[in-house]
């Protein structure tokens, strides 16, 4: 994995780059250091995500609370310039990825041999597209380890693990159930007598 400076320099640099790490170490708000930075470039950037309010919550914004970038969803980006080849170079954010279906990551990624750079956003833990399938065959993968995303993010991965939410108690019990984590494998308990 590489650190957050090294993350950074490589994508200013021009290659992609894939953030992973459990919800609240940051991963968002770490994209939006690399988009303005991206955008002084003046790099052209798209950011991308299933839903309405994750697009939103994916906007970034500069300190007087201006929009620098405005977040899309999946389908509205596809629905533009998928086709028409519009958006052919700059940087493509995909936030939350685990939530978008096979189908629409296949659209979204055929920008790579454009141009496009890409930088993409998961965790592990999130709740997966629902009847996700491509071609009529049940898509089930586990995503870190296939070729297509170490190839769309050019081998670079970040793991953010630290927690950046305010409340250490809850960061703390949050953190410790996630998929591998100390807490994952207790058993649950039967609540009906």
């Amino acid at each position: 994995f590489l650190v957050k400076d090294e993350a950074k320099k490589r994508v200013l640099e021009g290659e992609s780059l894939y953030i992973s790490g459990i919800a609240g170490t940051g991963k968002s708000h770490f994209m939006k250091e690399l988009v303005r930075e991206l955008r002084e470039q003046g790099v052209n950037v798209h950011i991308v995500a299933k839903c309405h309010v994750a697009a939103l919550n994916a906007t970034v914004r500069n300190e007087e609370g201006g929009v620098i970038v405005a977040g899309q969803t999946a389908q509205a980006f596809v629905h533009k310039y998928n086709g028409t080849g519009g958006f052919n170079k700059g940087v493509l954010v995909l936030e939350e990825v685990y939530t978008m279906d096979t189908t629409m990551l296949q659209a979204l990624s055929s920008r790579k041999k454009m141009g496009v750079r890409y930088i993409i956003l998961g965790c592990a833990n999130q709740f997966k597209a629902i009847g996700d399938s491509f071609n009529g065959v049940t898509c089930d993968p586990d995503m870190e380890a296939t070729h297509w995303l170490k190839s769309l993010c050019d081998g670079n991965r970040l793991h953010l693990a630290e927690g950046m939410r305010s409340d250490c108690a809850l960061w703390d019990f949050h953190s410790s159930i996630a998929s591998g984590a100390s807490r994952f494998h207790w058993p649950l308990q039967d609540p009906t007598p």
